[in-house]
C-alpha cells in the first residue's frame, strides 16, 4: 500500500509531464487515425478524377464521327470552305493573268489557243516554240523603253557578254554605245546585257525553257515598270533629275535566290550618303568608283562580270544565251524558287514547287535618290505583281557585306571613274544618291485546280469507309 502511495504521490508531483506526454500520445494517435482516412479518400478521388481525364482524353485523341445527319452537315460545311477557297485562289490567278502573266497577242491566235489554259510547264507544239523563239529575240527593245533606258547592247541577238568584258569595264573591248541621241534616256541599265542574253537561244528552245523565259520575262516587266512610275512620281524628264538613276543589277531567280538569306530586314550606314569627297574625287571619281578600286577593274572588269560568269560563260553564251548548248531543262528549275524560309529549292519538276504558288526571288540594286526609297517599296506592293520585299540595304558595300554574291555595282575605269556624275544635278542632290539593294520575292500562282485543295469527294469517301457511325 505504501508503494501505491508513493507512486501515486510522484505522479502527483510529476503531473505536468506525465499529462503531457499522455496529451501528445492521444493526439498523434488521433492524427494518424485522421490522415489515414484522409489519405484513403485522397486517393480513391484522385483515381476517380484521373478516371475522368483518361475518358476525355480519349474522346479528343478519337476521330469524331456522329451520325449520318452530323456527317452530311460536317461534310456540307466542308464543301462550302472547299468553294471559297476554289474562288479565292482563282480571283489571285485571274488578276495576275489578265494583268501580267498573259502570253502577247503578237504569237497569234493559235498559239494562244494552245497555251492558254496550260500549267506552268506544260508541252508546247513544235510549231508554237518556233513562234515564240522568233517573238522572244525581239522583246528585249521593249523591255528598254518601259523604264527609257539607253540601249548598250545594240542587237540583242549579238549579246554574249563582250560589252561588258572590257573597254569601261574592264579593258578590252570598247563597250558598244547606242546610236541614239546620248541624252534621249532617263535610266542607264548597266547589266542589260544579261537580260538580253536570256532572250537569246542557239537552236529551238524547249517547253521548259519557253515558260522559264517568259515567266523571267513577266517578273522584268513588272520590276521595270515598278522604276518608271517612280520616275514617273518625281516627274523626271532628264537623266539628271530622275529617282533611279541607274540600274545596277536585275536579278530574277537562281542568282536573287543565291543572295537572298530569306531574312527581313532594313540596313542603313550611318553615312547612307556623303559630301563632296564621296561623290567627288574620292569614291565616286577616282577610288571606289575610279579605276583601280572595288568597281574599277575588278568585279564588273576582267572578273565576274567582265570575260567570266557574265562575259561568256552562264549568261552570255551559256545557259540561256547564243553561242553554247543550252542547260538540261532539270538545272532550270533548280535552285530557281524558295521556300517560306527564303531557302532555295532543288527542285527538277514543278511537282516539287508546291500545289497553290510558287515563289520566285528577286534582287535589284539600284543607284537612286534615297528620299526615293519609300515609294519605290510601294510601288512594289501595289504592283501588278506583287513583290514581297525580305531585305532592303542601302549602301551595302559600306557595310561590310557589299553587293552579296554577285559583285559590286558596275564602275568602270573610264565613263564611270573620274567624269561619273549626272549632268545638271545639284550638289544637294548628289548627296542623297545612294546605292540601293532590294531582295524580294513574288508569288506566281499556278492554275486554280479543284482536286489540289485537301478535303476533296474522294477523300471524304475514304474517310467514311475508314471510320465506324455512331448512331
Amino acid at each position: 500500500m505504501d508503494n501505491i502511495r508513493t507512486f501515486f504521490r510522484v505522479m502527483w508531483q510529476q503531473r505536468f509531464w506525465v499529462l503531457t506526454v499522455t496529451g501528445v500520445l492521444i493526439a498523434s494517435l488521433c492524427w494518424m487515425s485522421a490522415a489515414s482516412d484522409i489519405d484513403k479518400e485522397f486517393k480513391s478521388e484522385l483515381t476517380k478524377v484521373k478516371g475522368k481525364f483518361s475518358g476525355v482524353q480519349a474522346i479528343n485523341s478519337a476521330q469524331f464521327h456522329g451520325n449520318d445527319q452530323v456527317n452530311e452537315k460536317d461534310r456540307a460545311e466542308t464543301r462550302v470552305l472547299r468553294k471559297r477557297v476554289l474562288e479565292l485562289w482563282t480571283s489571285l490567278f485571274d488578276a495576275q493573268k489578265e494583268q501580267v502573266l498573259y502570253w502577247p497577242e503578237v504569237l497569234g491566235p493559235e498559239f494562244i489557243n494552245e497555251i492558254k489554259n496550260k500549267q506552268f510547264d506544260a508541252r508546247i507544239s513544235n510549231k508554237s516554240r518556233s513562234e515564240y523563239h522568233n517573238y522572244i529575240e525581239k522583246r528585249f527593245k521593249g523591255l528598254l523603253e518601259i523604264v527609257k533606258a539607253r540601249n548598250e547592247v545594240g542587237d540583242p541577238s549579238s549579246a554574249r557578254g563582250s560589252d561588258y568584258g572590257g573597254g569601261e569595264y574592264g579593258g578590252g573591248v570598247t563597250r558598244r554605245r547606242s546610236t541614239e541621241d546620248d541624252d534621249d534616256y532617263l535610266v542607264e541599265w548597266l547589266d542589260q546585257n544579261v537580260v538580253a542574253g536570256k532572250m537569246q537561244f542557239a537552236g529551238q528552245p524547249s517547253s521548259r525553257q519557253i515558260w522559264v523565259t517568259q515567266e523571267d520575262l513577266w517578273v522584268y516587266e513588272t520590276l521595270l515598270k515598278v522604276i518608271a512610275d517612280t520616275n514617273q512620281a518625281k516627274g523626271a524628264t532628264r537623266p539628271d533629275n530622275t529617282a533611279i538613276s541607274t540600274i545596277l543589277q536585275l536579278e530574277v531567280g537562281q542568282k536573287a535566290a543565291s543572295v537572298n538569306k530569306g531574312i527581313g530586314s532594313i540596313l542603313m550606314p550611318e553615312a547612307a550618303a556623303g559630301g563632296g569627297g564621296e561623290y567627288g574625287g574620292g569614291e565616286f571619281g577616282g577610288g571606289e568608283y575610279g579605276g583601280g578600286g572595288e568597281y574599277g577593274g575588278g568585279g564588273y572588269g576582267g572578273g565576274e562580270y567582265g570575260g567570266g560568269e557574265y562575259g561568256g560563260g552562264e549568261f552570255g553564251g551559256g545557259e540561256y544565251g547564243r553561242g553554247g548548248g543550252s542547260a538540261g531543262d532539270e538545272e532550270l528549275l533548280a535552285g530557281r524558287y524558295v521556300d517560306s524560309t527564303g531557302a532555295p529549292i532543288q527542285a527538277t519538276s514543278v511537282e516539287e514547287l508546291g500545289k497553290t504558288f510558287r515563289r520566285l526571288p528577286i534582287r535589284m540594286v539600284l543607284e537612286m535618290d534615297q528620299r526615293w526609297i519609300p515609294k519605290v517599296l510601294v510601288e512594289c506592293a501595289n504592283a501588278s505583281l506583287p513583290v514581297e520585299v525580305k531585305r532592303l540595304r542601302v549602301n551595302p558595300e559600306k557595310s561590310g557585306e557589299g553587293f552579296g554574291s554577285t559583285g559590286g555595282s558596275a564602275r568602270g575605269g573610264g565613263e564611270y571613274g573620274n567624269s561619273r556624275n549626272r549632268r545638271g544635278a545639284t550638289p544637294g542632290a548628289m548627296r542623297e544618291l545612294a546605292n540601293v539593294e532590294i531582295l524580294g520575292v513574288v508569288s506566281i500562282y499556278f492554275q486554280p485546280q479543284d482536286d489540289q485543295i485537301p478535303g476533296s469527294a474522294e477523300e471524304e469517301d475514304l474517310a467514311d469507309a475508314s471510320t465506324t457511325t455512331v448512331k
